[in-house]
């Protein structure tokens, strides 16, 4: 059986592994090789953006559910905020790199990778980021 990956979704991959089963975000729901995260405050603010998609929340929760392992983020988000500012250039995606480095995962999958100081996370935490299409072929490259 093959090694179980590592690997931490970006909230914006939640949801388009949920609306799609045709997409590169599906297909990493559907690999059983990958071991799946997100923070507590993801969840969240996945679960506020089922309004604007008109999608529902319990849906949405039991995806998440079956899905994906939480990692529980108990510091004050502002904290978290001010710590890990400078690995991107969003302040609110802060809590994706705390929760990368809580979960000790060296990959994050996400279709926003300008938020994010791709060199910085590369050379100070060994960090990777890549969109999920990028992901399966590094996938299938190993």
């Amino acid at each position: 059986m093959k090694k179980q990956v590592k690997v931490f979704f970006d909230s914006d991959v939640v949801i388009s592994s949920y609306l799609s089963n045709k997409g590169s975000s599906y297909a990493l729901i559907k690999n059983q090789t990958l071991k799946r995260f997100v923070t507590n405050i993801s969840k969240k603010e996945i679960l506020r953006s089922t309004k604007k998609l008109n999608i529902s929340e319990s849906a949405l929760n039991k995806h998440i559910k079956n899905h994906f392992i939480q990692v529980n983020l108990k510091e004050p988000l502002s904290d978290i905020k001010k710590k890990y500012k400078t690995y991107t250039s969003d302040i609110d995606d802060a809590h994706i790199i705390r929760g990368v480095l809580e979960a000790k995962v060296k990959i994050l999958v996400t279709f926003n990778i300008k938020h994010f100081n791709k060199n910085k996370l590369k050379e100070e935490r060994g960090i990777n980021i890549m969109t999920p299409g990028e992901f399966i072929q590094h996938l299938r490259s190993n």
